[in-house]
């Protein structure tokens, strides 16, 4: 017997076949064995490891190459291998199913010479991964890559692109803070934290109107680096403010209500005024009730800014570490650069940044902030070649300028969804800023990192990216984008499958994100909230976060954003039983919401198709399913591309309601013949639509494919796809039907006979057809308290 770790090279021979992963075939005599090569490279993967048992995340992982393929995925192929090769049901002596846990070989294997096969591909197939590398530049298309995405849910992912946009322009800037990124880590023992006001001007001078922000933001980076403090980042101060226009800081009470806000210690608001042809920096250091007043004098308002660096650490009783900082007359081009920056008029920046006297052009510096400045204006080529020429430069460069070089390059990498390449360019950054650079940056960093590693499926690495961004960031003080790392994290449990983790998470960014006025981001995390909370039938919750987040879509720039805050809350008030709010939100969205739109959202008719089935009308009729077909797979924005099993398990309900098995046939064929890539519903949607269509003729098979599907959602962690399968199965069973999958139903559907309508109404069926009468009549009262304007006597 071969050594069952080496990699396949000969022929084998088991049970009366014979394995030549050269030739990528099994034959039993002289006849070909058919069978898919995922079920194919699925034996050969048991078979080299026969030694052992796999489990079924390795499995996947070393077939499919990546790990956003389900279970039910998996287990439909090695049922098509084992029927292939002759095995029914029962345990198979072939492949045995290890509970729990995955599946191992156990037939006994021959090793057995054989001649090369003519024409057979130079491979093997004892490592799968290698085959999928024919299809790389398929499979990282990016088609290919969306499809991957949506895996998560389309909503989030649109959610997500805002997120890593927005953090990607946060991260860049404060990697080229001036003069130089900070390499001083945050002492936990001093607890300070710093939040630094736009500064006053006496006078609204256009040539000091850069001041405002620009010695802000300078005067901000001092005490960071100085004091070796946590200074919130002047992008979050100006969000802060936002939110509050007639933010007033000479009043106290308004004050106080900003550090509680933000969360910090000290407030530090500076006025700036020209006297005697000098520049007069008045400094409040504001610590509760107490106001320290500080004033400094000097030719320029840098350093007039500089001078007050140390005054204001010692007032709140900190030491001020000495700056090397000689006279630049480049500093208050930079500051200019990012005042402009700061106030978002990055053309603004650009033109400042390129209007630098020819002897400066090459500093380091100002070539940083004009890639940066082409980054934030969408011009990535532009941004990418200036940062990879600073990569490349032969002359020595500062740590700051190359790590906002190496982050820079990441982010565009990550935008790009180059995915690898982000990973090892935030892995250079980190490099570089070390254990005692930064902790915003590196927070920043290990978060970005671990975005690109879970778009991978390497969740791991991603969980332990996220972890150690989670401890530098609060190390940096800076909540909003703690907030932002839990809407991430809320992202990674999703696509685990952790439904009660994720709502968590995302709900802790939400207060949070509104308090910064981050909109879009705001958004994002409720979205994935009520998306969560409707997964684990917490209905009540989902509409109160979908409510909350349609409030917010009529102030977004971002349609897309605002279309799928439309489709989260539509469900939520669907699942509640609102259907008349539900009718009027989908007049509301208009041709969105509209078969005969070509704009139509796929995601938003299928809604309308709901609503119609809720109320007790089919929304088209079997002859007009075509079009609406059409607009479901074929969107004209593809972002809004959906699930087609999801689809089919909506259109479905059409055919079993109207008693029209020939609408099922053709519903089942369409989606055995559709796009299977990146579908997960696909393998669930098609036993439940096949059994619903053996169900209409009355066919008894329909009770194997229900009891597959119901197995598929038993390894999920999330009870709605449970409750509409049950529901599913218990539609078809009549009076005279299986009592024993009767009782199996409707003990499964008990948890939640409480909360959800379609359970309530399920269990009372079944336990009527049980002769449990007063079970029937208790779930009949819970589906009447929970039908809203459903029809609790209506039809499942």
């Amino acid at each position: 017997m071969a050594d069952p770790t080496s990699p396949l090279s000969s022929s084998y021979a088991f049970a009366g076949f014979r394995f030549d992963p050269r030739a990528r075939a099994i034959t039993r005599g002289d006849e070909r064995i058919a069978l898919p090569p995922k079920s194919l490279e699925c034996l050969a993967y048991l078979l080299e490891h026969r030694d052992r048992a796999v489990g079924r995340d390795e499995l996947i992982a070393a077939v499919w190459g990546r790990a956003d393929v389900g279970y039910p995925v998996l287990a439909q192929t090695l049922w098509k291998a084992r029927r292939a090769l002759g095995e029914g049901g029962g345990e198979s002596s072939i492949v045995r199913t290890v509970s729990r846990y995955g599946y191992q070989w156990v037939a006994p294997v021959e090793r057995v010479d054989a001649a090369p096969v003519p024409g057979a591909a130079d491979e093997t197939i004892g490592a799968p991964a290698a085959a999928e590398a024919k299809s790389t530049d398929a499979a990282s298309s990016p088609h290919s890559r969306a499809r991957r995405r949506r895996l998560l849910a389309v909503a989030l992912a649109i959610g997500l692109g805002v997120l890593l946009a927005g953090a990607a322009l946060w991260q860049m800037r404060r990697a080229a803070s001036p003069p130089a990124a900070s390499t001083a880590s945050v002492p936990a023992a001093s607890g300070a934290r710093f939040l630094v006001l736009p500064v006053a001007l006496s006078a609204d001078g256009s040539d000091s109107a850069w001041m405002r922000l620009g010695v802000m933001d300078y005067l901000a980076a001092r005490l960071r680096e100085s004091g070796e403090v946590a200074v919130m980042p002047s992008d979050r101060v100006l969000a802060l403010l936002g939110q509050h226009p007639q933010f007033d800081a000479a009043d106290p009470a308004q004050l106080m209500q900003l550090k509680l806000v933000a969360g910090v210690s000290y407030v530090v608001a500076p006025r700036a005024e020209r006297v005697d042809g000098t520049w007069k920096l008045s400094v409040a250091v504001y610590a509760g009730d107490a106001v320290e007043a500080i004033e400094t004098r000097a030719p320029n308002p840098l350093q007039a800014a500089n001078d007050a660096v140390g005054r204001v650490l010692r007032s709140a009783g900190l030491s001020a570490k000495p700056l090397d900082l000689p006279s630049d007359p480049l500093d208050e081009l930079l500051q200019r650069v990012d005042a402009a920056s700061l106030a978002g008029d990055y053309a603004r920046a650009l033109e400042l940044a390129r209007s630098a006297p020819s002897s400066v052009q090459q500093d380091e510096r100002l070539r940083v902030k004009i890639a940066q400045a082409e980054f934030r204006r969408g011009r990535l080529d532009e941004a990418a070649t200036g940062f990879q020429r600073l990569i490349d430069s032969a002359e020595p460069l500062s740590g700051a300028t190359r790590t906002a070089a190496r982050m820079g390059l990441a982010s565009i990498d990550e935008r790009r969804q180059r995915y690898p390449q982000a990973i090892a360019g935030y892995g250079e950054a980190l490099a570089l800023l070390g254990t005692k650079g930064d902790p915003a940056l590196i927070g920043q960093a290990h978060m970005m990192r671990g975005l690109a590693e879970g778009y991978l499926g390497q969740i791991d690495a991603s969980l332990a990216d996220f972890g150690r961004a989670r401890v530098a960031m609060t190390r940096a003080g800076d909540p909003a984008m703690l907030a932002n790392l839990d809407t991430v994290v809320g992202l990674a449990e999703r696509a685990r499958g952790r439904y009660g983790e994720a709502a968590a998470a995302f709900e802790r960014s939400i207060d949070v994100l509104e308090r910064f006025g981050m909109r879009d981001r705001l958004a994002s995390a409720l979205i994935g909230a009520a998306g969560s909370r409707l997964a684990l039938l917490d209905l009540p919750q989902a509409l109160a976060l979908g409510e909350r987040g349609w409030k917010l879509a009529a102030g977004l720039d971002n349609p897309i954003l605002a279309n799928y805050l439309a489709v989260v809350y539509g469900n939520a008030l669907l699942a509640n039983g609102r259907l008349s709010a539900l009718d009027a939100l989908l007049q509301q969205l208009g041709g969105a919401a509209e078969v005969d739109n070509a704009g139509a959202v796929p995601d938003l008719l299928l809604l309308r198709i709901d609503l119609s089935t809720a109320q007790g009308r089919p929304a088209f009729a079997s002859d007009q399913l075509a079009p609406w077909l059409d607009r479901i797979e074929r969107p004209a924005e593809s972002t809004y591309r959906t699930s087609l099993g999801g689809a089919m398990l909506t259109l479905i309900g059409i055919a079993t309601r109207s008693n029209d098995a020939a609408l099922a046939e053709r519903l089942l064929e369409h989606l055995r013949s559709g796009d299977a890539a990146g579908d997960e519903l696909r393998p669930l949607a098609l036993q439940v639509v096949e059994a619903e269509t053996l169900a209409l003729k009355r066919d008894p098979g329909a009770a194997a494919h229900f009891a597959v599907a119901l197995a598929a959602v038993d390894r999920g962690a999330y009870p709605d796809a449970l409750v509409s399968v049950c529901v599913a199965w218990a539609r078809h069973l009549d009076d005279a039907g299986d009592r024993e999958a009767a009782t199996m139903l409707a003990g499964r559907l008990a948890p939640f006979v409480e909360r959800d309508f379609r359970a309530a109404r399920a269990a009372s069926k079944l336990y009527r057809q049980l002769g449990e009468h007063e079970l029937a009549a208790a779930a009949a009262v819970s589906a009447a308290r929970l039908a809203g304007e459903r029809d609790p006597q209506g039809p499942l």
